[in-house]
């Protein structure tokens, strides 16, 4: 197997490949220089192509914009989007539509909520006519390039959306809407309530927890998301004034990078972004291996994710450049970098206590 880091900076894309096939996890690029996304399609031309997204925060998914049509023959992405298909409740997907209409633009919850809305216009353009979309969740497995076991998110249809973040949006909800124009609360409810009834039209295998987007719904759910979007720009001009929400922006960005994808099987596992609690629960589950040969380490190896829980590893995947990092005797994965060869996408290698610049050319092969 090769695995292939692309130099993208703070960004995670990661390509596993094993003869004609194709797994890329996640796909981003750099905000401002999207060059390496010829290099991404290249890798992705005359193959069988699987997509796994882990969450959707631009530095994942961002590239999925610069990829050169429907080239995906499957993608799987976690099961948290259910509250917008509409498999669980309306009114999620509503309070989705009301929280983007409400929070500051620009903002990352603002922007996070937008990338959750335009999934659909996304998946779409890149998953082939008769392509499928696998919603996983903990204990499902899948195969492609190798086999693969899901460790988390546990999301049960009940426990979708926790009731801590629930009833911080409703709270919220409630201020802004005393707080704005009764014309504009009355027009974005309106959006809302037309949206979720297009969305409704998804229909999902629940045998194999699959569905396709058909050409006729993919154009209509399109056109009714660009709708909704733009009227709620139009009604956000009218807004002069947001009120604090500081408390539900870092419960959102939390519940987000906490609902990434974790996938292993013997060799490798991938950690999205979870935070070290995620990591601290699944060893003490005993959900990992006691090593592996590769590990993905969470949130570009950020000392604010690191876990003394994280298992060992020959190679440790850093989807960063080295030169964030503050590589030192106090640094946090210092006790883990020196067991551990690190490898960084920027090309850069860490091992035996002394960083090797440019060290390698992006892509690993494994014997697994």
């Amino acid at each position: 197997m090769n695995i292939k880091l692309y130099d993208i900076g703070r960004a995670d894309c990661v390509l596993l490949s094993d003869h004609n096939r194709n797994l890329l996890i996640d796909c981003g690029v750099k905000k401002d220089d999207i060059s390496n996304s010829m290099d991404i399609n290249n890798d992705l031309s005359y193959s069988e192509n699987h997509l796994l997204i882990t969450h959707y925060h631009d530095d994942h998914i961002r590239g999925l914009d610069h990829i050169y049509g429907d080239v995906f023959d499957k993608i799987y992405i976690s099961r948290f989007p259910l509250c917008l298909f509409n498999v669980v409740s309306k009114d999620a997907l509503k309070k989705f539509i009301k929280l983007y209409a409400y929070t500051p633009s620009k903002t990352k919850m603002n922007i996070y909520l937008k990338n959750i809305l335009k999934l659909f216009k996304k998946l779409s353009k890149v998953v082939k006519k008769q392509g499928t979309i696998q919603l996983l969740n903990k204990g499902d497995r899948f195969s492609h390039v190798d086999k693969f076991t899901v460790l988390h998110p546990d999301l049960s249809c009940e426990s979708l959306v926790p009731e801590e973040l629930l009833s911080l949006a409703d709270t919220y909800i409630k201020i802004m809407e005393q707080a704005m124009d009764k014309t504009a609360v009355k027009k974005i409810n309106q959006l809302a309530n037309e949206y979720s009834k297009t969305v409704n039209g998804l229909e999902l295998n629940e045998e194999v927890n699959e569905f396709q987007l058909n050409e006729v719904l993919s154009k209509e759910l399109i056109r009714s998301l660009d709708k909704v979007l733009y009227n709620i720009k139009q009604v956000k001009k009218g807004i002069m004034e947001y009120q604090d929400f500081d408390s539900i922006n870092k419960a959102f960005g939390k519940y987000m990078n906490n609902n990434s994808l974790v996938i292993h099987n013997e060799n490798i596992l991938f950690t999205g972004d979870v935070t070290r609690s995620v990591i601290a629960s699944l060893h003490t589950k005993e959900e990992f291996h006691e090593s592996y040969k590769v590990i993905k380490i969470p949130f570009h190896g950020s000392n604010g994710h690191y876990s003394m829980n994280l298992p060992y590893a020959d190679f440790l995947l850093s989807c960063s450049d080295s030169i964030i990092w503050d590589i030192n005797e106090d640094s946090q994965y210092l006790n883990l970098l020196l067991k551990s060869m690190t490898v960084f996408s920027n090309g850069d290698v860490f091992h035996n206590g002394h960083i090797f610049h440019k060290f390698y050319d992006g892509q690993i092969k494994i014997n697994l």
